[in-house]
């Protein structure tokens, strides 16, 4: 942890970088950080990713469609575990609605 921890402190976009290879991009990024316009700082100039594609979809072809997920749908304030394929689906009809609104 504090060989991560000095790499920030030495090379902040380097260190992001790196944590963002764990992702799959559409579209990579041409710059890490544009402080140009500093304090309205800019990351992954260029890049394009869908964060929900990262969270669950591509998971879905993999053994853990079966896994089972920290959080899951929350009844009467009690958190109940869902699966990954589980959640997918219910993901999916919720976009379906969405779509079908226009």
């Amino acid at each position: 942890m504090g060989v991560k921890i000095n790499q920030a402190k030495e090379d902040l976009p380097g260190f992001w970088a790196e944590r963002a290879l764990e992702l799959e991009w559409y579209q990579p990024w041409n710059k890490v950080l544009d402080d140009s316009n500093k304090p309205f700082y800019k990351w992954f100039v260029g890049a394009k990713v869908n964060i929900v594609y990262n969270c669950l979809d591509r998971y879905i072809k993999t053994w853990r469609k079966n896994s089972w997920l920290s959080y899951g749908k929350v009844s009467q304030g009690i958190s109940v575990p869902t699966r990954t394929h589980a959640l997918n689906r219910e993901v999916c009809k919720f976009a379906s609605v969405i779509k079908a609104m226009g």
